[in-house]
């Protein structure tokens, strides 16, 4: 009998439609990771570079240095090509680099105005700005300037030096006759962690050397320029690039860097709250609709296909009957195409989730942690499963013409109408659709739903990025309970209604 629970668990899986199936949902994988490429690259370039470009005001030197880097959103360094562009022609270049020190004079007598980088995965340009000025022409970013008056030092060494900031550049700090520019990613949001990439350029000299070690220390605050006087840890710049790997607290906008010998004049503040923006609309993006949802919007349709090819079409045309003639019971036969069916919905939820994730980082440059792919992973299958688990019943109980209009009722109801309804019901106990009772309530409606399961991790992974506030209302235990209390209720009623039916065409 055992043999024969799996003969017919093998003989379920191994149609055609189930390969198509595979087939299809990692092209889905695909097609999913372009998607959210598009919308990260449209949105937030997920490759960017940073430099600075220092020459001698008077034309006919020679003295320059630009100096600069590739990176990713994780804080990798990333090889391409580069041009520098003067008046839309190319002036110098170089391929293979991730980062550049260039010293060309060809790069000396004009600002360069803008930097053509091209990679594997796309091309860009980083715009350069330069204040036309011989003094304090120091730029923070593309398309902002700021001229920092009060500090007598920048003015008195850069007098006959001109200072060009290219790309997003963070912060600066001005210290023993050298600029030190910063450029921070985050690694890994959910640990806080980033990388620093440091700048630094000696301008009495016009050279890459420094005349000795920078030493600075480093604080968190919520509000640039408030600086708590308790060091938090420090950083030493010795070389003209230099990566830092750092620890944030996420709980602060700002991390601000000042000299040990702590001149109040030289301090600043970077903001990383833009950078946790960009990580969390990237996780809502592939939590929510447009991303893993747009897989639960069409998957459904499938489910609804193969509960019919398993049961309900079989038993409308009498094959069931045969079946039975093999050594094997009602519910072996039952539970058999039930499991086949489950195995085939897990299976290509893996199969889409392992290949977003191993294109993610491949093209987007940001990645989950692997909790959060295994809690999503969990949450898709707990609601198709669910949702074939409740056709599945139906399928075992009406024959195949009344199973697909009501099965297709049922999908228009809780894929399409469930927002209405949700609506509706904030309207009825006077809720507005504006207020946090709003999304308590949308995801308190989300246990009656088993497409909606998945709300419930994505809520949990949304959490744990920090990306959403805590709901009390949400129990995690009754997030595990519920789906399983779904389908052992409908796989009961739906054995029980089984064993007493027909099955003769």
């Amino acid at each position: 009998m055992k043999t024969a629970l799996l003969y017919d668990i093998k003989r379920s899986l191994l149609k055609p439609v189930v390969l198509f199936m595979l087939i299809l949902f990692a092209v889905l994988g695909i097609a999913t990771t372009y998607s959210m490429y598009t919308f990260i690259a449209n949105t937030y370039t997920p490759i960017e570079g940073a430099a600075m470009h220092i020459r001698a005001i008077d034309r006919n030197s020679t003295s320059c240095i630009l100096i600069g880097g590739i990176f990713d959103r994780r804080g990798d360094l990333v090889e391409g090509s580069v041009a520098f562009i003067v008046n839309n022609s190319k002036v110098y270049g170089f391929e293979g680099a991730s980062t550049f020190t260039v010293e060309n004079p060809n790069i000396c007598r004009y600002n360069i105005e803008k930097i053509e980088v091209s990679t594997q995965l796309l091309k860009f340009n980083i715009t350069c700005n330069t204040v036309p000025l011989n003094r304090y022409p120091i730029l923070l970013e593309p398309t902002s300037v700021s001229i920092p008056y009060s500090s007598q030092a920048i003015a008195n060494s850069t007098s006959h030096v001109a200072v060009s900031l290219c790309g997003r550049v963070d912060g600066y700090l001005y210290i023993d006759s050298a600029l030190v520019v910063f450029k921070m990613l985050i690694n890994n949001l959910r640990s806080a962690r980033a990388r620093l990439y440091v700048f630094s350029v000696n301008i009495s000299s016009m050279n890459t050397g420094l005349e000795k070690p920078i030493v600075l220390n480093y604080t968190f605050s919520a509000i640039a320029g408030t600086r708590n006087n308790k060091s938090q840890g420090s950083i030493a710049i010795k070389d003209p690039l230099e990566k830092f790997d750092l620890t944030l607290d996420l709980d602060k906008n700002f991390i601000q860097f000042y000299p040990i010998k702590d001149s109040k004049s030289s301090v600043t503040s970077i903001s990383y709250s833009y950078q946790i923006y960009v990580e969390r609309s990237y996780i809502n993006f592939i939590t929510g609709s447009l991303g893993i949802g747009l897989y639960l919007s069409f998957f459904p349709i499938a489910v609804i296909y193969i509960s019919n090819i398993l049961v309900s079409k079989p038993r409308s045309n009498g094959a069931l009957e045969f079946v039975l003639a093999r050594p094997i019971t009602r519910f072996d036969l039952y539970l058999s195409r039930y499991l086949a069916g489950v195995i085939l919905i897990a299976i290509s939820s893996f199969i889409l989730l392992t290949v977003i994730a191993i294109f993610q980082p491949l093209v987007l440059r940001i990645e989950f942690d692997l909790w959060s792919y295994i809690l999503l992973y969990l949450g898709v299958s707990a609601s198709l499963i669910t949702f074939y688990t409740l056709c599945y019943t139906i399928a075992s109980i009406a024959r195949s013409g009344l199973y697909l209009a009501i099965s297709i009722a049922l999908y228009i109801l809780f894929s399409m109408m469930w927002s209405v309804i949700t609506v509706f019901t904030a309207m009825w106990l006077g809720i507005s659709i504006m207020s946090q009772g709003y999304e308590e309530l949308t995801y308190m409606l989300s246990y009656l739903n088993p497409l909606n399961f998945v709300n419930l991790a994505r809520y949990h992974i949304l959490l744990s990025y920090g990306a959403i506030h805590d709901i009390p209302t949400i129990n995690s235990p009754l997030c595990m309970i519920i789906p399983l209390a779904w389908n052992l209720t409908l796989f009961v009623i739906g054995f029980w209604r089984f064993k007493k039916v027909n099955l003769t065409s």
